[in-house]
């Protein structure tokens, strides 16, 4: 079967709008993580399930099976994914203190009630 430019382009298209969205995480990981939402210590502490989550979503945004494609994308995201937990956690620990690092949404709450 010859592959003609339109499934060329089919799969360009794919690949970018897979990494595109992919490359999101590290806004998403950065806004939970201060906000509260998902405590920066569940992050660290579930990262197992984080990884094995990343895989299956290499999986499901390549178009393609090759692997060589899977695993550039999953490198990628593990080096943003943890890029986006250091920058948030500086920024946690300069607003909030060390401290704050293990604060749920509903701790977070409570210590700004405190403070006003």
């Amino acid at each position: 079967m010859v592959a003609n430019a339109e499934d060329f382009l089919n799969i360009m298209m794919l690949l970018e709008v897979g990494f595109g969205v992919a490359f999101e995480l590290p806004l998403i990981i950065f806004y939970l993580s201060i906000l509260h939402i998902v405590p920066y210590k569940t992050f660290r502490e579930q990262w197992r399930l984080i990884y094995v989550g990343l895989l299956t979503m290499t999986g499901i945004f390549t178009p393609d099976a090759s692997p060589v494609t899977m695993l550039l994308m999953f490198a990628a995201l593990i080096a943003l994914y943890e890029i986006a937990l250091a920058v948030a956690r500086e920024v946690v620990i300069a607003r909030d203190g060390r401290e704050a690092l293990k604060w749920s949404r509903e701790d977070y709450e409570e210590h700004a009630l405190l403070d006003d």
